[in-house]
């Protein structure tokens, strides 16, 4: 509460209306805080200022309080004063009016009619002084910076702020919100409106929690939104994404499968992009490499389907390639770890052939006592291209496992060195035995089991350098390294030295 002391001269002179005056009473004059400002319509919309002005002082005391000698006043000229007994029962709400007839003051019950005092509607302020100038209580409102700025609502005090120091600040107040009379807002001679609304509406979006806001901090989630297709439950009927089709975009190229990407973990394939020639269906009409012209094709010419190849083995082959190779497998799909590379075997439209050595054959054929498939595939500007697959057999006996070294024949490895980093280019690898004739094999593990194992031979008795074509294409198969070791024949059996390992150069970065 604001404190003043000064002397001032009552002028105005008051009218009491009702009960009070002239009833014996057992009362007491107001202290300061016994009276409290508690709301003023300083500004109504239903009639005049001159009217329908008004406020409202509580009792909050336990006794009857009588306001005789007490004087209203602002802090410029406007004031008034209260002669005759004016009782106050206990928790009673006592109205101040300038118009007495609820026809012309918007319809309420006024307690005491003053003159000589106008309530301002941007700043003013309503003090209340005993006959010495102790200030009882005092509301200066601000017009709207801390205070409310009403039209057609009373300024109110919080229900639950009946205090004299309290009410000094703006922030206390608040717009009433219950209509009286003619339809302005306020609880004139009554307990105040709330300035906390029990179901506020937070977003401002004209839907509180009780009337269905399922998310009071987003304005753009109520009964009243309509639902797009965002994760989120925008109409509030509990329901995420009605009618919406899910369908993202997992590769992030603007495509999703319901648009008719045909691989949407693959940002190049869409319906929007160019078909190149990659063997990749990349504009996703259902068509790889459309409009490509074949770079390179092969034909098998022989031997035939379902040959017997018991034999040296030799592969006849046309096509207009740069190079080829020809791959065996007991697998007609020819996957990696069951097949075997050899070549390249030149190049052009002329007739190509191969023969296996015997001996490798001999070695390599005895993996394939069940038979096998054979097929040649050709390469041209990093596109290959297979010739139709054809199968064969044996009557070879099954390779019988190396023996240890003996004295008639025994390999030993001179280069590479074990773990030594080898290059693009194939190393010279060199041996020294005493056999009649060595193969060369190399195997991811180093047990060296049958259907991992690549051979190469026979190599005469030392040093071989396989051909880098051939070499590129078992650094594919051995991108992890891989050992090596030399086993040789001779008349009491073949001899195997023991392995060693080597690894890829890293390829720059």
């Amino acid at each position: 509460m604001w404190r003043r002391s000064a002397a001032f001269v009552v002028s105005a002179v008051g009218a009491l209306v009702g009960l009070g005056a002239g009833v014996a009473h057992a009362e007491d004059s107001p202290l300061p805080g016994d009276l409290i400002i508690t709301e003023i319509m300083q500004n109504p919309a239903m009639v005049s200022d001159t009217s329908g002005e008004w406020f409202e002082v509580y009792n909050a005391t336990a006794t009857t309080l009588d306001l005789a000698g007490l004087t209203i006043r602002d802090w410029g000229t406007d004031t008034f004063s209260i002669g005759a007994p004016v009782y106050v029962s206990p928790g009673e709400y006592f109205v101040f009016g300038r118009e007495d007839n609820p026809g012309l003051n918007g319809g309420l019950t006024v307690d005491y009619v003053f003159t000589g005092m106008n309530l301002g509607n941007s700043d003013d302020e309503v003090e209340i002084v005993d006959g010495g100038g102790v200030v009882i209580d005092v509301v200066a409102w601000d017009g709207g910076p801390s205070f409310p700025d009403p039209n057609g609502a009373s300024m109110t005090l919080d229900a639950g702020i009946l205090d004299d120091l309290l009410n000094d600040d703006g922030l206390s107040w608040c717009e009433a919100s219950s209509a009286f009379g003619m339809g302005d807002l306020g609880t004139p001679g009554a307990a105040n409106d709330s300035c906390t609304p029990v179901d506020p509406d937070a977003d401002g979006d004209g839907w509180t929690v009780g009337e269905g806001d399922c998310d009071d901090m987003d304005p753009l989630a109520n009964p009243g939104a309509a639902e797009v297709c965002d994760g989120v439950d925008n109409d509030c009927d509990f329901v995420v994404d009605e009618g919406c089709v899910i369908d993202p975009d997992d590769d992030g190229d603007g495509w999703t499968v319901g648009d008719g990407d045909c691989d949407d973990m693959d940002p190049l394939a869409n319906p929007g992009a160019t078909e190149v020639c990659d063997g990749v269906d990349n504009d996703c009409d259902f068509v790889v490499d459309e409009g490509c012209a074949a770079a390179c094709t092969v034909n098998a010419t022989g031997p035939a389907d379902g040959s017997d190849l018991t034999a040296q083995a030799r592969f006849f082959f046309d096509g207009d390639c740069d190079g080829y190779v020809v791959q065996l497998s007991t697998d007609p799909t020819f996957p990696d770890w069951k097949t075997y590379w050899f070549g390249s075997f030149g190049d052009g439209p002329a007739a190509q052939s191969y023969t296996l050595g015997a001996s490798l054959w001999s070695a390599l054929g005895r993996q394939f006592v069940s038979g096998g498939y054979w097929r040649i595939v050709g390469a041209v500007d990093g596109v290959t291209a297979d010739s139709t697959v054809r199968s064969f057999y044996t009557t070879l006996a099954p390779l019988a496992p190396p023996t240890p070294p003996g004295a008639t024949c025994s390999p030993s490895l001179n280069a590479p060195a074990d773990g030594a980093i080898v290059g693009d280019n194939s190393p010279a690898w060199d041996w020294d035995d005493s056999c009649d004739y060595a193969r060369i094999e190399f195997s991811a593990d180093p047990l060296f089991p049958l259907e991992s194992t690549y051979y190469f031979g026979p190599l005469g008795t030392s040093n071989y350098r396989i051909g880098d074509t051939l070499w590129n294409s078992l650094k594919a198969r051995f991108a992890s390294g891989a050992y090596w070791r030399v086993v040789g024949g001779a008349a009491d059996g073949g001899h195997v030295s023991p392995s060693r390992f080597f690894a890829y150069e890293p390829d720059p970065a």
